[in-house]
């Protein structure tokens, strides 16, 4: 076994050992042409791995460095921290537009129902994620209404009213 098969069986070993988006590109960039296989091999791996909360993070990252976004959705659907939600939504809205949508209003929600006014600006961001996905996939009338419904639900709650009719500016009938 010559050097560079010893550090590519070396660098597996450390991926395996701890999955670690360094640590897949580490071994991709030791690979070479045998990259595709490797690349199978440690994604298979990932997969195959129990993802606990403390690592939800990192295998997101590598699902979606390696476009895996299916598996990337259901680490996030697993573990809705924002965290681990976030890169996913920033990355998949596009083309999963519905299930963007659906993670933004389970992130935003709770924020604005239980009156968190020092994270209001969060909850904003979320559902600015949430009305670019549902600009993508056509269906901005409905995420306009839905944004409607907050403001007059929550109408008393006066740091949110001005962001979310901002908001809806931002989005034009």
């Amino acid at each position: 076994m010559g050097e560079s098969e010893i550090a590519l069986e070396a660098a597996i070993a450390a991926f395996d050992a701890s999955s670690t988006l360094a640590a897949y590109q580490a071994t991709e960039e030791l690979a070479g042409e045998e990259w595709p296989t490797v690349r199978e091999e440690l994604l298979e791996s990932l997969a195959d791995k129990d993802t606990r909360q403390r690592t939800a993070q990192r295998h997101v990252e590598i699902f979606l460095y390696a476009e895996r976004y299916d598996e990337a959705i259901a680490i996030a659907d697993r573990f809705p921290d924002y965290k681990v939600v976030e890169p996913v939504v920033e990355t998949v809205w596009e083309e999963h537009p519905h299930w963007t949508i659906d993670a933004c209003k389970q992130q935003a929600e709770p924020i604005i129902e239980d009156g968190q006014s020092q994270r209001y600006r969060h909850a904003v961001d979320w559902l600015e994620y949430a009305g670019k996905a549902a600009q993508a996939s056509g269906n901005l009338d409905e995420w306009r209404a839905y944004v409607e419904a907050i403001k007059d639900d929550h109408y008393r709650k006066y740091k949110l009213r001005p962001m979310l009719e901002d908001l809806l500016g931002e989005f034009p009938e």
